[in-house]
């Protein structure tokens, strides 16, 4: 079975935002029963501080976004 997953994260605050940290865990680990076949992730108005694997094997993203 393939399946396509579209997934959009969508931020609005009452307040002016001055500065902003994320941490992204969006991408399923391959294992024995699933494998990724393709994978991208779009970034508007912020921006990649960092990309690591945490402790549990999670692709994880650090983003950042600047306010006003």
């Amino acid at each position: 079975m393939r399946l396509k997953i579209t997934h959009r994260t969508e931020y609005r605050y009452d307040a002016p935002v001055h500065y902003l940290l994320q941490r992204l865990r969006l991408l399923p680990v391959n294992g024995r029963t699933q494998t990724v076949l393709s994978w991208a992730l779009k970034i508007e108005g912020a921006r990649e501080e960092v990309r690591f694997t945490d402790h549990f094997g999670n692709d994880t993203r650090l983003l950042s976004v600047e306010g006003e």
